[in-house]
């Protein structure tokens, strides 16, 4: 409740609704009072779509490429030229509301990626996020560093 009052932004992700979470966990009583501010708190979007990329077998690598070496970047390269069919990457502008424009330093045939300060450190907002979500079925985000409360803006 606290951090609601100071209008912190929640994003979480499940794979059931709000009412449904720890289904028949033990002392459940306990975690249905957050269930009730969830639901009274946030707007619950429901992302449904017709793959579901977590079982398709697109990848067979790990999601996240751990440390920040010259050996996992090229990894990252790899796969994203994997995912492009080798086509050359090229740097593009995509529209975001109100008519301003969103440079993606890097993409080919719908894979999109970007450094984490290009994504992260700079004052974007919703709807630069839905422009690139709706452009993109695959981002790849690169040098994301350790995050701890001294990186906080």
């Amino acid at each position: 409740e606290c951090l609601y009052a100071l209008n912190v932004v929640t994003v979480a992700t499940s794979n059931r609704q709000p009412d449904d979470l720890y289904l028949n966990g033990l002392q459940r009583h306990l975690f249905v009072p957050f269930i009730h501010l969830l639901k009274d708190e946030c707007e619950v979007i429901n992302l449904d779509g017709d793959t579901d990329y977590r079982t398709s077998g697109t990848l067979s690598h790990n999601s996240y490429l751990c440390p920040l070496n010259n050996e996992n970047k090229e990894k990252l390269d790899k796969l994203f030229e994997t995912l492009t069919g080798g086509t050359k990457a090229t740097s593009t502008e995509i529209g975001v509301r109100q008519g301003r424009r969103l440079t993606v330093p890097k993409q080919a045939k719908g894979v999109a990626m970007f450094d984490f300060e290009e994504l992260c450190s700079r004052p974007l907002g919703g709807a630069d996020y839905m422009s690139i979500a709706e452009n993109f079925h695959t981002i790849f985000l690169r040098d994301i560093p350790t995050l701890n409360i001294d990186s906080r803006a």
